[in-house]
């Protein structure tokens, strides 16, 4: 038995290999497309927020530029994804199309590592359908060719999902300190990356405290892995905090309860109440604020309470702002830059003279539509993704939490818990909303997975089965003759 058991691992492996070779190749692909453009379409306005203190540091060893300015950018942006970008400049000789072929590999890993969750949870096979899943998603597609932290943060939460499994499973129980450590790691790094990362440890750490006894855990062993999780996250966002506070006098990670509650979501207020836009609803904000203060943590707190008086007068705006988010949050498509980035004339409206095609079908979708044919097929795609891989993740999710025993209920649950965070955290948020889910998506896929293998062993099952009546009913046809 054994041999044939290896037999199929290496099958299982091989193919695996060959999803991630093909998910690369086809990115790289389209990486060369947009070279023979232009390779600054890769950037986007916040790319500069990288990029900038990257090329800072590059030059002066330091990422903070006028760190005793109150208009300084010091501490809201994070150092993980300006890292990267300085490394890759450094080594490269500041070359963003070898910046994206790092990027790509990196999303490529992402893939390997879900899959990994995905046979940790369930089986080789879910393995390779978590794999595949992952490597047709058409937003993580996108944003492996830009210049933002998505994909960096995509590939640290797929870390933290991986390791809360390991650390977990009863069987890998004299590991678990081990797992714990890493997590915590993976969380401390992924908040390096995007802020929002700030509080996971603490609902994290809460679920672990309610379902000790589900995971066997006596109080002693408790103590031991939250200790271990906490350990790396304490020590490296204390040192941020420690850093910013010498630089500029304020010993906050990241100005996410100041600046970035007031221009991104108290000014959702405005935007639901005056139909102003975001640009106009962040200026008001800005004006409102004013700018006479005397130091950065003055204007911090004046940010804080602006924004706290303009939701808490608002509330009923802000809500109903925030729900009406929540719809391109989950279902926004997200591939207008799709078009645009990859070949931007494609995305241009057609000509006054209508479609040019010979095919009726695709000369009928493209007047009726204005747009091109690729395009109308691209953003199809990507909607039937979307609600593909929420039907799939459903009855992924349900199956698996139905049928696990206790201590796999309680990773279910932790799993299903850090996609609501994010979710939760994206409440009200005002700006690329397709963005604020990529995160979420991860946990999304993994189940979507599991559901795409039951779908696929119901339809077979079905399959057989009809099979077999029909020659049952041929056996009995024929016997009766």
């Amino acid at each position: 038995m054994r041999p044939i058991i290896s037999h199929k691992k290496t099958i299982y492996a091989s193919a695996l290999l060959l999803i991630l070779l093909l998910s690369i190749t086809y990115r790289f692909s389209l990486l060369e497309n947009i070279a023979t453009q232009d390779i600054t379409s890769v950037t986007e306005k916040d790319t500069v927020r990288y990029e900038k203190p990257a090329l800072h540091f590059l030059e002066h060893g330091t990422f903070a530029i006028n760190p005793t300015d109150i208009h300084t950018t010091t501490i809201h942006d994070q150092p993980g994804y300006a890292l990267f970008i300085a490394a890759n400049y450094y080594l490269f000789k500041q070359d963003k199309h070898q910046l994206l072929k790092v990027q790509i590999i990196v999303s490529a890993l992402s893939i390997l590592i879900l899959s990994l969750a995905a046979f940790l949870l369930w089986s080789y096979k879910a393995s390779l359908s978590a794999a595949t899943i992952m490597a047709l998603d058409p937003l993580q597609t996108l944003y492996s060719h830009v210049m933002l932290t998505e994909t960096l943060q995509i590939f640290f939460v797929s870390l933290i999902v991986l390791f809360a499994v390991l650390m977990l499973k009863n069987s890998n129980r004299s590991k678990n300190p081990i797992w714990a450590l890493l997590f915590g790691l993976a969380i401390a790094l992924a908040t390096y990356v995007h802020a929002v990362n700030y509080y996971l440890v603490l609902p994290i750490v809460i679920g672990l405290m309610l379902f000790r006894k589900y995971l066997q855990w006596d109080m002693m062993k408790l103590v031991k892995i939250v200790v271990l999780i906490l350990l790396p996250v304490v020590i490296l966002l204390s040192a941020w905090q420690i850093r910013n506070g010498q630089l500029t006098g304020v010993y906050q990670f990241s100005d996410n309860s100041s600046t970035t509650l007031l221009h991104y979501k108290a000014s959702s207020v405005y935007m639901q109440k005056d139909n102003l836009s975001f640009e106009e609803a962040v200026a008001r904000t800005r004006h409102e604020v004013g700018n006479d203060f005397m130091s950065l943590q003055d204007r911090y707190d004046a940010e804080k309470e602006l924004a706290k008086e303009i939701i808490g007068n608002n509330l009923g705006a802000f809500l109903t702002h925030s729900l009406k988010g929540y719809i391109p949050l989950m279902f926004g498509v997200g591939l207008d830059s799709y078009a645009m980035h990859y070949d931007p004339k494609y995305y241009a409206n057609l000509a006054s003279g209508g479609s040019l095609q010979t095919n009726p079908v695709i000369r009928y979708i493209e007047n009726m539509t204005g747009k091109q044919f690729w395009y109308v097929a691209l953003v199809g795609y990507g909607a039937l993704f979307l609600l593909g891989c929420y039907a799939l993740a459903l009855i992924g999710f349900t199956h698996a939490f139905k049928y696990s025993a206790k201590e796999y209920r309680v990773i279910h649950l932790l799993l299903l818990g850090l996609a609501a965070y994010y979710l939760v955290l994206a409440t009200g948020h005002i700006d690329a909303y397709h963005r604020q889910r990529l995160t979420s998506m991860i946990v999304i896929l993994l189940y979507a997975s599991n559901g795409a293998l039951l779908v696929l062993h119901h339809l077979y099952y079905l399959f057989r089965q009809r099979k077999e009546q029909s020659r049952s009913f041929r056996y009995k046809l024929n016997h009766r003759n």
